[in-house]
């Protein structure tokens, strides 16, 4: 549970609360002023729960993407590594392949990855430090944006190439916004898989919007909402 959800579960219950009270005030004890005054601050309180609720729905309720402004991404190869590089092309041709509001190209780097805005960086991770993996992605969200994203993949594995591929297009998947599917089929599933025309349906439908209001968001961040990390394998 992040904490935006906190913020915003404490600020939705304490609100409950006070409508409630207020109710029973006014039921029980008040006289006609009280009670016209006590009703005054349940409609405002009770506008705040609806918008926080509201709130609420907006930020976690929509697929993690890329902003409007910040669709055009560069995959950054730095892995050094002629198997990766293969992989990882192919990774980016078959997401361009979902027709969704995104537009990949690739390219070849070297040095270290971290979040560097539209340009999501590939490189060989650790397995004797960060234990046994063949692929993971990171990236950093902040309300419903992907900020940045970058992969790491094996260094020391042995995969094939048949493997490397379903690993680059699984961890590219999580790059762009996708959460790992139920379907043992997917290429989304946690183990990876071969069918990819439900997670294009669910890249292009989260791309293909207008930007939700502002004020959602600028609300989320007064009760304490921030940019989320996320690792996923």
């Amino acid at each position: 549970m992040t904490l935006g959800w906190l913020a915003l579960a404490s600020f939705v219950t304490t609100m409950v609360a006070i409508v409630v009270r207020i109710a029973q005030v006014a039921h029980q004890r008040a006289g006609r002023t009280e009670k016209v005054v006590l009703m005054a601050l349940a409609v405002p309180a009770s506008l705040i729960l609806g918008a926080s609720t509201v709130t609420a729905t907006t930020v976690f309720g929509n697929q993690r993407h890329w902003h409007e402004d910040s669709r055009d991404l560069v995959v950054v190869d730095r892995t050094g590594d002629h198997g990766w590089q293969h992989a990882t092309q192919d990774a980016v041709a078959v997401w361009n392949e979902a027709g969704a509001d995104l537009r990949l190209t690739w390219e070849k780097g070297s040095g270290d990855c971290d979040f560097d805005g539209n340009r999501i960086g590939v490189c060989l991770g650790d397995t004797r430090i960060d234990g046994p993996f063949d692929g993971k992605s990171y990236d950093m969200v902040d309300n419903g944006h992907i900020q940045g994203a970058y992969l790491e993949v094996c260094a020391d594995c042995r995969l094939d190439q048949a493997r490397r591929r379903e690993v680059a297009i699984h961890e590219l998947g999580h790059a762009l916004g996708l959460e790992h599917s139920e379907d043992p089929n997917s290429i989304m599933w946690y183990e990876g898989g071969g069918e990819l025309e439900g997670e294009y349906a669910i890249l292009s439908a989260s791309h293909d919007h207008s930007e939700h209001p502002g004020w959602q968001y600028t609300l989320f961040d007064l009760l304490g909402g921030d940019a989320e990390f996320n690792n996923l394998h």
